[in-house]
């Protein structure tokens, strides 16, 4: 993405600088159009830090004006928003190549630099702000995700298959010759052919159909995702996996159960609908990710290791 920017970028900048041979043509001017172009709007950066994720943004306005929000939510911790307004102006080109200063101007919060090039923005600290509108996502993932009980149910059947049989009596017109009942032989009509009637006659048919007998469970699958937010401000969340499978006479056959409980945050926030959610064990200490994705509170569904949950 950013070669492919800077490229889109220094073409640009040829076209303005061969159109520059002409009269009355603001190659500064374009190159001002193209910067302001690309810094109008969201840019955000994330990171986590053991159990805390933190995403920081900057809502760049048309008019010189903009918002700055930072948002912060972790085990343990009140999650917490700082906001403030900022004016912000452009330096020349020419001290970065086709890079430009951003002069920001926050009032108590300070007056510092940022750069943007090659489509990114970077602060003071060298870290770099994508293009994209994070923090109003992250803000509804918090909001949504606390305090919830999610389940997946899965069951196979053990299932016979019975085939019966019965007898399908009916009646049916059907045409029948007229015979003499001294002769035996066929009464022939004016028109010199056999007379013919038409009779109503019984018939009997085999009709085969299946029968489905449920014997019991096959296998079972039940897994629970619970992720809470006590009073205490401490992330905390159980996961239950029970798998059972079972023999044809319904005795159990195989049996796997995982039952932990865990501290939470997030590693990864990419929109409302998808985030990574780590966990650490509170026996083991080891780590687990749980990949989220589509996940939707007014649906009551998210989708966890390509299955879907349904809100409790």
């Amino acid at each position: 993405m950013k070669n492919n920017f800077l490229s889109l970028l220094i073409a640009g900048l040829i076209a303005l600088s061969f159109s520059a041979c002409q009269n009355d043509v603001d190659v500064m001017g374009g190159c001002d159009k193209i910067t302001t172009k690309s810094i109008i709007g969201e840019h955000s950066l994330s990171h986590a830090e053991g159990l805390k994720f933190t995403v920081e943004e900057y809502k760049f306005a048309e008019n010189g004006k903009g918002v700055f929000v930072q948002r912060e939510f972790g085990d343990g911790l009140k999650s917490l928003e700082k906001t403030y307004e900022f004016a912000y102006s452009f330096e020349d080109y020419g001290k970065h190549n086709v890079g430009r200063d951003i002069l920001v101007d926050a009032g108590d919060n300070g007056v510092f630099t940022l750069l943007w090039k090659d489509g990114f923005i970077s602060d003071e600290q060298k870290r770099i702000y994508e293009a994209s509108a994070l923090e109003e996502n992250f803000e509804k993932v918090i909001k949504n995700l606390p305090n919830t009980d999610w389940m997946y149910n899965e069951v196979v059947l053990w299932i016979d298959t019975i085939t019966l049989d019965s007898l399908h009596v009916y009646t049916k017109n059907v045409k029948d010759t007229v015979y003499d009942p001294v002769t035996g032989e066929p009464l022939v009509n004016s028109k010199g052919k056999d007379s013919i009637v038409i009779v109503e006659k019984e018939f009997v048919d085999t009709v085969y159909y299946d029968v489905y007998d449920t014997v019991g469970n096959k296998m079972t699958l039940d897994i629970k995702l619970v992720l809470k937010k006590d009073g205490n401000n401490a992330n905390v969340g159980t996961y239950l996996f029970d798998y059972k499978e079972f023999n044809y006479d319904l005795t159990l056959a195989k049996d796997s159960l995982v039952d932990r409980a865990f501290h939470w945050g997030f590693s990864s926030v990419t929109s409302a609908k998808k985030f990574v959610v780590t966990a650490v064990d509170d026996v083991k200490k080891d780590t687990i990710n749980f990949e989220i994705s589509k996940f939707d509170k007014n649906k009551k569904v998210l989708t966890l290791e390509d299955r879907e949950f349904k809100l409790q």
